[in-house]
């Protein structure tokens, strides 16, 4: 048992028996100086080399024999049997008895003269007493050391099964006095060294917080698994799972919420258990499924189904409801991987991919995916390069009065095109900035260059707006404050020429925050704007709660307007007459058409934007935009 531990297991024992083992060292002469030969006897012990490990005289202790002793009368005329020694300027009678096991010798010791004048007393034949003495000392000190020894191979045995790790069924001692005590302790210290080693085990293989096995649990069974497979030819599969957005869960709702929910998730896991599969905590709000019995690939797919079909239902978490979903990925062996190393990183690439296909998926395992993650790891590379020597540039749209058809402000555009990519679009390097912790300070960049080319557009110009988006990590950023205010004061423009769009989205996901976030925004004096408007949450619960200035008309809702069988037209007007009750403005997104624009214009819609006013330009190209205008 003691072998299958770890090594801080097994130190932890063997301080355990060190400590043990001393307590025998000491006890066992305790129980020795209690035990007398005649009335001045008394009983000594030695190790094999002939070291005094006790003796009544403490100075003696830790010496030699041969120290102590003439030549003549050394360690092996010791150990040849009873023996008449002269040792303190007194000569005893000594016989000594080897211990099993242990390698020491206890030896009785009785003064010459004691065994002389107890014989003469029996006897006044001068001729017999060196006999009798010797024979009364060995008949004495046998009793003795019988009665003394006996127990020693016991404790001695038992020492040896705990070294061995073999912690049950223990020889006793069958007496009460300190040989039983011993006894007693040594069983009591292996029931402690078991207990030690079950809550070591447990902590060290099962997470203390869903009771599952945990990721080192994992490396066993996976290894296992791999060696059964290859020696029955047989398949399994492994089910990489990362729930979504649940760290945002936790900072919003609080740890106690979020250990809750790890636990509900551990039950639904555990409902769908089969004979044979397993299911880990890898780490955080990642989980592992080993299903170790899959005979095909159409039953791994009605389990998928069946794990589908677990995380369909609501989890009611402290009085409320709340749906939870989930990115998966699935590998099989052989076909997905040979070594525990690539099924554990294929299934957590599936995952990944499946994050980026619009999260709650669940997404099995294909070769391209290992070309897709090279492309991607490069694109990270010169994404940060880009950030870093600030290459990318800002493209500016016009938004313009849909009355007057003046023009009104522009939104900025963040381009990156590449010197060998070529143009990458925002969908695909925004969400990866967001990804690797990229977009503060880029959009942080963004905000400074757009009021920048604000302030000079008013310099030479006439006064007009900049919109600028704000993603959601900038949203939940400490730092946006201090970065709109340093925009701010570093460009001169004024506060209420500078719109901040946010999406639905972002303010649903964690409301309140978002909120107060806002707040503090529109404190400072910048105007707000809810973008895309229309394809989100669209509540207008909501919708009247947020501190925000303009809603924006997601262009789905325009491009289809001046078609005559268009559901939009039923839409639009409804939604500008809404924004204006709620005191908002609203600017109409996506504009391609003279059409559409009179449309909007007869309704009433504040702004508008799309190509049939301008495409994104650069800033050297505004000059010519404004001429148009």
């Amino acid at each position: 048992m003691l072998a299958t531990i770890n090594s801080a297991t097994a130190q932890q024992i063997g301080v355990m028996l060190q400590n043990n083992s001393t307590l025998v060292h000491r006890m066992v002469p305790l129980i020795m100086k209690q035990y007398h030969v005649g009335e001045n006897g008394y009983t000594f012990l030695l190790d094999e080399d002939g070291t005094i490990l006790y003796h009544p005289n403490r100075n003696l202790v830790m010496r030699g024999w041969n120290d102590l002793v003439p030549e003549r009368e050394g360690l092996k005329k010791l150990l040849d049997g009873i023996a008449l020694i002269e040792l303190n300027g007194q000569k005893q009678y000594i016989i000594v008895t080897r211990l099993p096991l242990t390698g020491w010798y206890v030896a009785s010791a009785l003064p010459e003269f004691e065994v002389l004048d107890q014989l003469r007393a029996l006897s006044r034949t001068s001729l017999l007493s060196n006999l009798g003495a010797g024979i009364i000392l060995l008949l004495l000190v046998t009793f003795l050391l019988n009665y003394m020894l006996k127990y020693i191979p016991i404790i001695i045995k038992q020492l040896h099964r705990i070294a061995e790790g073999q912690l049950t069924e223990f020889q006793m001692v069958p007496s009460h006095d300190e040989f039983g005590q011993i006894s007693l302790a040594i069983r009591e210290m292996a029931h402690k060294i078991q207990a030690s080693i079950k809550l070591i085990h447990e902590s060290a293989f099962y997470d203390a917080l869903t009771g599952l096995p945990n990721r080192r649990f994992l490396d066993e069974k996976l290894t296992q698994a791999l060696q059964d497979a290859k020696r029955l030819n047989g398949n399994f599969a492994l089910i990489f799972i990362d729930l979504d957005n649940f760290k945002w869960i936790n900072d919003t709702r609080g740890h106690k919420f979020g250990d809750e929910l790890l636990r509900q998730i551990c039950s639904r896991l555990i409902g769908i258990h089969r004979d044979g599969d397993m299911m880990f905590r890898f780490g955080g709000d990642e989980f592992v499924i080993l299903l170790q019995h899959i005979g095909s690939k159409q039953e791994l797919e009605h389990y998928v189904e069946r794990l589908r079909t677990a995380f369909s239902s609501q989890v009611n978490l402290f009085s409320h409801s709340y749906y939870i979903n989930f990115s998966a990925g699935v590998v099989m062996f052989p076909d997905d991987g040979a070594t525990e190393e690539e099924l554990l990183k294929n299934s957590d690439m599936a995952m990944y991919h499946a994050k980026a296909l619009g999260k709650n998926r669940i997404q099995y395992f294909s070769s391209d995916m290992i070309s897709t993650l090279l492309e991607k790891e490069k694109l990270t590379q010169e994404l940060r390069n880009a950030v870093l020597n600030q290459s990318m540039t800002l493209q500016y749209q016009a938004i313009v009065d849909a009355q007057t058809s003046r023009l009104y402000g522009f939104e900025a555009l963040l381009r990156w095109s590449h010197p060998e990519l070529g143009p990458i679009s925002p969908d695909q390097f925004i969400p990866l900035a967001e990804e690797v912790g990229l977009i503060v300070p880029l959009g942080e960049w963004v905000l400074r260059e757009a009021c920048r080319a604000c302030r000079l557009l008013q310099d030479e110009y006439q006064p007009m707006s900049v919109s600028v988006n704000v993603s959601v990590l900038q949203l939940r950023s400490p730092s946006l404050i201090d970065a709109v205010k340093h925009a701010l004061h570093e460009s001169g423009i004024d506060p209420k020429h500078l719109v901040l769009e946010i999406t639905e989205g972002i303010v649903i996901e964690n409301f309140e925050q978002s909120v107060e976030a806002l707040r503090q925004l529109r404190a400072i004096g910048v105007r707000l704007a809810l973008d895309d408007f229309g394809t989100g949450y669209s509540s207008l619960g909501y919708l009247k709660k947020l501190p925000i200035d303009i809603l924006k008309l997601d262009k789905v809702f325009i491009w289809d307007l001046d078609i005559q069988s268009s559901n939009s037209k039923q839409i639009v007007g409804p939604i500008i007459d809404l924004a204006h009750n709620l005191g908002l403005n609203i600017v109409a997104e996506g504009v391609e058409t003279k059409d559409q624009a009179e449309m909007l214009r007869a309704w009433g819609c504040d702004l508008n934007q799309g190509y049939w006013y301008s495409k994104p330009v650069s800033f050297e190209e505004i000059k010519n935009l404004l001429q148009r205008f």
